[in-house]
């Protein structure tokens, strides 16, 4: 049974490049049923010297009146992207950071999926940015749009690196499709990458051995994961660079949604936040889904009660 998604939560700079972002979140709601709240967050008026007490200080008419600017950006966005406010769960406009705003937010709201973008600002990448920050924190899910693929996502990337947190992951990702989409019709394909090293330093196994045992291997992760008749899971093994491989298959196979955990391999950070999975939600040219690990184990322990 796929978990019913409630709520999703969409973080916008309220200018057109956060546009695709917005838009998407509105037909994530849509198709899921869930409420949608917007948020923006934005900087302080300028601050000034408050004597004699010798505080830096923010007046409130100064800080209501930016409110109020913002609230006004933010309407004229709704309505160019012919989006109702009265079909919004709410919005949030407030001065402070972005990305502890969002994730503030999204535990007030118990957001089920957060909904941001890979690019906030022209020129500006994911890494070093407030996307980036709330990858690293968030406790649920997050979707980061990285261009125009299409929703429901048809074609799907499941990288895995065969680990149980993989495996929670993926069924976890698969949950959320499940909201919105027959996973019966999705075109997924599940990606192991073997590192030069892992290939070739072996003094017991050939490096046709260990390639094989890795096709070998993938398909029990599969279809342990899995279930039975449910989902036609294509699997493939790449050599290689992890980074490299994912964004070479990205650009062999038309994806419209590339699924990352955020977990290591046997201590090994493969997928870790901060290593290939950040890098990867900026760089993708289709949306990303990154699920956290402790989302993951939720699923599981739901399964087990």
């Amino acid at each position: 049974m796929a978990r019913e998604t409630k709520t999703i939560l969409v973080g916008t700079s309220l200018d057109q490049l956060s546009d695709p972002v917005v838009r998407a979140g509105a037909d994530l709601a849509r198709l899921t049923g869930a409420e949608l709240y917007l948020l923006h967050a934005h900087s302080l008026p300028v601050a000034y010297f408050a004597a004699p007490t010798g505080l830096t200080t923010v007046s409130p008419d100064l800080l209501e009146t930016e409110r109020q600017v913002r609230r006004q950006m933010l309407d004229e966005q709704l309505s160019r992207l012919g989006i109702a406010p009265e079909s919004l769960g709410g919005t949030i406009v407030e001065a402070g950071a972005p990305h502890r705003m969002l994730l503030e937010a999204a535990g007030t709201q118990e957001a089920d999926l957060i909904v941001v973008g890979a690019r906030e600002t022209a020129g500006r990448t994911l890494h070093g940015s407030t996307t980036d920050r709330v990858l690293r924190k968030a406790s649920c899910p997050v979707w980061v749009i990285g261009g125009d693929s299409s929703l429901p996502p048809k074609r799907v990337l499941a990288p895995v690196d065969l680990s149980p947190l993989s495996d929670e992951s993926l069924r976890s990702a698969l949950e959320i499709l499940g909201t919105f989409e027959d996973v019966s019709e999705l075109d997924i394909e599940a990606l192991f990458i073997l590192t030069p090293e892992e290939h070739e330093s072996s003094t017991q196994f050939t490096p046709e051995q260990i390639e094989r045992l890795a096709h070998e291997e993938l398909d029990r992760f599969v279809d342990q994961t899995l279930t039975p008749g449910r989902l036609d899971v294509r699997r493939k093994v790449r050599i290689g660079e992890i980074r490299k491989e994912i964004l070479a298959e990205l650009a062999e196979t038309p994806t419209d949604l590339l699924i990352l955990g955020t977990h290591g391999r046997s201590g090994f950070e493969r997928f870790l936040l901060g290593s290939v999975a950040s890098d990867l939600a900026g760089q993708a040219t289709c949306n990303v889904l990154i699920v956290p690990p402790h989302e993951a184990k939720d699923v599981r322990e739901e399964e087990e009660d």
